[in-house]
């Protein structure tokens, strides 16, 4: 058996599903749909079949489907359950910014109030820097459903591909090397993209001036050339940091290496 239901959305927004009182044996999964009155199917999927409670993104105002189903089409009941269909208007002032064509600009210093939500959701951010430095991020307020998790990526029109990550997948707060000056991308998600919260929450950008003047040296080579006698001033920053460093020795030679503070 399937249950179809339809339903009008008057602008942009969030449309949930949640059942109540479902019979054992029965495990509900529904699936959302836009009405294409012009084409050769009437449906236009939107969503994967999803375990309820759900919900999904609603682009633009119209007519949109759910069809109800048992998981597995393997099971059956005659007692009644309750489904509740709600809409829930568009709370996040980013939105849409899903993917980085949609990335909204902000600067830094920007205290950004925004939700994972629904389930999936991710969140674009561009930012754009005049010289090198650090961005870092951090988060209050969130839900304990979530666990908000950033990635780092430069833009670089000459390059193929344009984007390139500079940093991978952390927990916030958070901080990522930024080696030069130009535009500047981050995405902020679920750490496991299985959870979502209708709350907002805070993440504060700041930008952070160079600690390091030998920076950039992360790489082999990157390194900075040095003499004996030279003293360095360096930082660890931010984690994983590594710093490289090529000395010339001209002759056998012990070396000698201290540090303070």
């Amino acid at each position: 058996d399937i249950d179809w239901y339809s339903f009008e959305i008057p602008e942009r927004g969030y449309i949930r599903a949640m059942a109540t009182n479902v019979p054992e044996g029965i495990n509900i999964e529904v699936r959302f749909a836009r009405y294409k009155e012009w084409e050769g199917d009437k449906e236009d999927w939107i969503t994967e079949w999803k375990v309820v409670p759900t919900a999904a993104v609603i682009a633009e105002a119209g007519t949109y489907y759910i069809a109800v189903i048992d998981d597995y089409n393997d099971a059956e009941s005659n007692e009644k359950m309750q489904l509740k269909i709600e809409f829930i208007k568009e709370f996040d002032e980013y939105e849409p910014n899903n993917d980085i064509e949609n990335a909204k600009e902000i600067d830094f210093g920007t205290n950004i109030k925004s939700a994972i939500f629904p389930e999936g959701d991710n969140e674009w951010f561009k930012v754009t820097t005049d010289k090198p430095g650090y961005i870092r991020l951090m988060a209050k307020d969130y839900s304990e459903d979530i666990t908000p998790e950033v990635s780092y990526y430069l833009y670089d029109e000459w390059s193929e591909p344009k984007m390139k990550e500079i940093r991978e997948w952390e927990e916030l707060p958070s901080a990522c090397f930024l080696p030069k000056a130009g535009e500047y991308y981050f995405e902020l998600i679920d750490n496991y993209n299985d959870a979502s919260s209708i709350d907002l929450f805070d993440v504060k950008v700041e930008f952070m001036e160079l600690l390091d003047l030998n920076e950039p040296n992360d790489k082999f080579t990157e390194a900075k050339n040095v003499n004996k006698g030279d003293t360095l001033s360096l930082s660890i920053y931010p984690l994983e940091d590594v710093d490289y460093y090529k000395i010339t020795i001209t002759e056998a030679d012990t070396l000698k290496f201290y540090a303070k503070e």
